[in-house]
């Protein structure tokens, strides 16, 4: 039986199929090169392969015995590659944790699209590691060929990293050592050839995540550190768990996701890997307008992100982009699976299989996407419907904010008694997060004529809300200066925005803040401010909002106070100083570090 989500030309959608049974309980699973073949452990047959190239049907085919006792560690998965036999001949290998200090390789009896066999499978390699994996990043999709595709970097309890080559079961060059771990979750994710990213919670501080990008070098001699920095996170996050995190494919910059619970919800948010301090932006909750709901499973998927729900014991599935958030496909996904049971997943191009461990031979589904580069017009109405069910008690302010309505007409103003404000104000806010509003001047004229904070707020972290809005939200209430300077924006459109919408009466309020937040930036260390204050703009958008302000109020600024101006230019200066200050000395030590030995003459 098949499922899936309403297909619309150019449109992002999905097919669900159920998968023939496996023939006993499988332990672990992983792709392989073929993008629509994938490998699997199965208790009492060893290792076989799904074929899920047919469109309408899936078949099981043998690839080697193993001793009855070998059990794959299913959390880290299995790690496939084809390795050159002999003349024009090649040979199937898989690698994994048998144990969370003991990695193995072995070579199979069958390769995949082959005949099968049940002869068995041979041990290619196996090391001891030095301490518990915690973490591993192994070949995808995305690294499913070429140069580097046998290379598995795996994180160890010590607090080291270290390539291990998945055709060999040996370590591929020497480890890196980033430090203690601590007590925090940890988590990898392979962001192209021969590099990948660890995310860990910073010792001793939950409050702060670390990251690391690195990668094996050209020599193949040993792991090199890229960079390393921290995620500045919203505060509300300091009390979840670091569930998991993935690369979001096809994107320029090392961008990732992020998943924390808490284990009745599964927040979202995605950040890119490119600086020393680098802030994460939430997803919306696809399930808030139903209540809190763990996400059984996730995936990034050809750049979108793919969560799956659990629903009276079977799973529904909703794709969003991954970069906004916004829904673009959703629906049932034919897998029973206990309140509590595994799912075992693997992902390989346009096909994902998922598989119900832990409960005999379990039951399996295979997932077809169709899933073209996000846009979107790709997406246009498919959120009307969604929001004719959801909009119930609200519909009067939608009326209000299209016109059909006054902003005093009763039935308005009834949402916002003293007894219903609040409720109202968190419901239009929960509404706006998930883009079910347009954003216009009307709905503006809504927030500030009724004082919708929470709802402005919300507004405001939406990426796509255009710089007048936001400036006109900010002239209403200064309160939320914070929100509008850390929102991305355009500099030439905020200029223009400051200039039409920014009263020159709220002027030296504003810059008097400004100020304040440069001479804590000139007083304390950005690290401690980060960990103190998470919500305080960076000091490069600082400095940016207030060329902006230079640029669209010139003429306003000129009429402020001279002492106010002066105070704020000797800010400026100083802020400037450190930076130059700052690139000096980081240009001096790197000098430093790149001292070679000196060339010495070759004996004769």
């Amino acid at each position: 039986a098949g499922a899936g989500a309403e297909a619309l030309p150019g449109r992002p959608c999905f097919e669900a199929i159920a998968a023939t049974p496996s023939g006993g309980e499988v332990t672990a699973l992983g792709p392989t090169d073929n993008k629509a073949v994938f490998v699997a452990h199965v208790i009492g047959l060893g290792f076989r392969y799904l074929d899920v190239s047919d469109g309408s049907a899936t078949s099981w085919v043998d690839a080697g015995a193993v001793e009855a006792a070998l059990r794959p560690l299913a959390n880290f998965g299995l790690h496939f590659c084809l390795v050159s036999s002999g003349e024009d001949e090649t040979a199937a290998h898989v690698a994994f944790l048998e144990a969370p200090r003991s990695w193995v390789s072995f070579r199979l009896a069958a390769v995949p699209g082959g005949a099968g066999s049940r002869a068995e499978a041979k041990t290619v390699g196996h090391m001891a590691l030095p301490a518990d994996a915690l973490a591993v990043a192994g070949p995808g999709s995305a690294w499913s060929s070429g140069p580097g595709a046998t290379l598995v970097a795996i994180a160890l309890a010590g607090g080291s990293v270290r390539f291990f080559d998945s055709s060999t079961g040996k370590a591929a060059g020497k480890g890196l050592q980033l430090g203690s771990p601590g007590a925090g979750e940890v988590a990898m994710v392979r962001l192209g050839h021969r590099r990948a990213a660890l995310v860990r919670n910073a010792t001793g501080n939950p409050a702060t995540t670390e990251f690391f990008t690195f990668a094996l070098g050209e020599e193949g001699r040993r792991c090199e550190l890229e960079l390393s920095g921290t995620l500045r996170t919203p505060e509300s996050r300091v009390a979840r768990s670091l569930q998991g995190a993935a690369h979001v494919e096809g994107d320029a910059q090392d961008r990732i996701i992020l998943c924390w619970g808490s284990g009745t919800t599964s927040i979202f948010e995605t950040a890119t890997l490119n600086a020393e301090v680098s802030a994460t932006a939430p997803l919306p909750d696809v399930a808030s307008g139903k209540g809190p709901a763990p996400a059984a499973l996730w995936l990034c998927v050809r750049g979108y992100l793919a969560e799956w729900r659990l629903c009276q014991d079977n799973l529904s599935v909703s794709v969003r982009d991954s970069r906004f958030g916004l829904l673009v496909a959703s629906g049932p996904s034919p897998l029973a699976v206990q309140p509590r049971g595994k799912i075992l997943s693997a992902t390989s191009d346009s096909f994902t299989v998922l598989i119900a461990a832990g409960s005999g031979p379990g039951s399996a589904t295979v997932v077809r996407w169709a899933l073209p580069a996000f846009t979107l017009q790709a997406i246009v109405g498919t959120r009307v419907a969604i929001a004719a069910e959801t909009e119930g008690d609200l519909a009067p302010l939608r009326e209000a904010a299209s016109g059909k309505r006054s902003h005093d007409d009763p039935a308005v103003t009834e949402l916002f008694r003293t007894k219903r404000r609040r409720v109202t104000d968190r419901a239009l806010a929960a509404e706006l997060l998930e883009r079910r509003w347009n954003h216009t001047h009307s709905l503006v004229d809504l927030l500030v004529h009724h004082k919708c904070w929470a709802a402005a707020r919300a507004l405001l972290i939406r990426p796509e809300l255009d710089e007048d809005l936001a400036i006109r939200i900010l002239a209403a209430q200064p309160q939320l200066l914070i929100d509008v300077v850390r929102r991305p924006w355009d500099p030439h459109l905020l200029a223009d925005a400051i200039r039409d919408h920014l009263p020159v009466a709220k002027l030296p309020g504003i810059i008097e803040v400004v100020r304040l937040w440069l001479e804590a930036y000139a007083e304390f260390p950005e690290e401690v401010i980060s960990e103190h204050v998470p919500d305080l703009p960076r000091l490069p958008e600082v400095i940016d909002f207030l060329n902006a302000i230079a640029d669209g109020c010139a003429p306003a600024l000129s009429r402020l106070e001279v002492d106010q101006i002066e105070l704020v230019m000797e800010a400026v200066k100083a802020a400037q100083a450190e930076n130059s200050r700052t690139e000096r000395l980081y240009g001096a030590v790197r000098a430093a570090f790149r001292v070679r030995r000196p060339i010495r003459a070759a004996l004769a």
